[in-house]
């Protein structure tokens, strides 16, 4: 009978011991996952920022030789701002 009490208690101990691993296993690929996900959005915002960075400093050299040639036209173009 004690044989039987005890070799109960460490079936339930072991099934206990598993459970807890599923949790941890879970656990480890819920932040694993999170972590891939914040990653990658990271990776997203760093490419669309650095594109619109892009645009906007290509666009503000347009208008500066817009402006420019605009000025050279009305021949208000003064020595200090002439193009490089």
């Amino acid at each position: 009978m004690r044989k039987h009490i005890t070799t109960k208690i460490k079936r339930r101990r072991k099934r206990k011991k598993e459970g807890n691993d599923l949790k941890q296993q879970y656990e480890t690929k819920k932040t694993r996952t999170f972590q891939y996900k914040s990653a990658r959005l990271l990776r997203i915002k760093i490419f669309l920022f650095s594109l619109i960075r892009g645009f906007l400093s290509f666009e503000l050299k347009v208008a500066v030789l817009e402006s420019y040639k605009i000025r050279k036209a009305k021949r208000k173009l003064r020595k200090r701002d002439c193009l490089p």
